[in-house]
């Protein structure tokens, strides 16, 4: 059988639309309701047992039982639905799901990203909320963590199933927003210097493809060609 080849193919993110120019807390507000002067922690993704939701639901129970002023915002759908809205109440708000032109400034609006799926080969939502200045929190298992350059500089990796050193690294987080300010900053730093966009994409990895594949075309018809020219003659 012949060797088929392959190429490498990067994952781009859309630098302008996924931006901190589009946060709007005044708008979170008013549109969903979110508790003022609350931490808003955001979830993007599906709500089931894959993604580890019942792990993010206990972090925030957790928080909330500490009297911490926290509150959850759930982006997607999915069958842990109930269980983490009867496991939070009032501490949780879920949009159900939406069309990519409004996460954006959904995005940029939230304090922190907070992603403990362990599934993951390379979630795009995390480059997306790194895009828009948000600290991450991602688990050391799956492939989320390969998206944090240096923990505790453009995002954080946290290496525990447990609830309890994600409650206590979003409590001193909570309490530091300089902190969270420059987390955020080193996270669009990385995209903007380390993370390809889709045009890159296009012009560095697919059109050399297309190139090559046309011009092994174009060599085969010319060949074609001649030798349909010799059995002519």
């Amino acid at each position: 059988m012949p060797k088929m080849p392959v190429s490498y193919l990067r994952r781009g993110i859309n630098k302008e639309v996924f931006s901190p120019r589009h946060g709007n807390r005044r708008r979170l507000r008013a549109n969903l309701g979110i508790p003022e002067h609350h931490l808003l922690l955001l979830f993007v993704g599906r709500i089931g047992q894959e993604k580890n939701v019942m792990l993010l639901a206990q972090i925030v129970r957790t928080l909330r039982e500490q009297d911490e002023p926290i509150h959850l915002l759930v982006v997607g759908a999915g069958s842990h639905k109930e269980a983490v809205r009867k496991a939070l109440g009032p501490a949780v708000t879920f949009t159900g799901s939406m069309p990519q032109s409004r996460l954006p400034w959904i995005y940029a609006s939230a304090d922190l990203f907070v992603f403990p799926s362990e599934t993951e080969v390379y979630p795009n939502v995390v480059l997306e909320a790194k895009a828009s200045g948000l600290p991450v929190l991602v688990s050391s298992k799956g492939g989320a963590a390969q998206l944090v350059k240096k923990t505790g500089l453009d995002g954080f990796v946290v290496g525990d199933g447990n609830p309890q050193p994600w409650v206590r690294l979003i409590k001193q987080l909570r309490l530091d927003s300089e902190h969270r300010k420059r987390v955020g900053v080193e996270a669009r730093k990385d995209i903007d210097n380390g993370r390809p966009s889709w045009r890159d994409v296009l012009v560095s990895d697919l059109l050399p493809i297309w190139e090559r594949v046309a011009n092994g075309a174009s060599s085969k018809s010319v060949s074609g060609e001649h030798g349909r020219s010799g059995v002519k003659g």
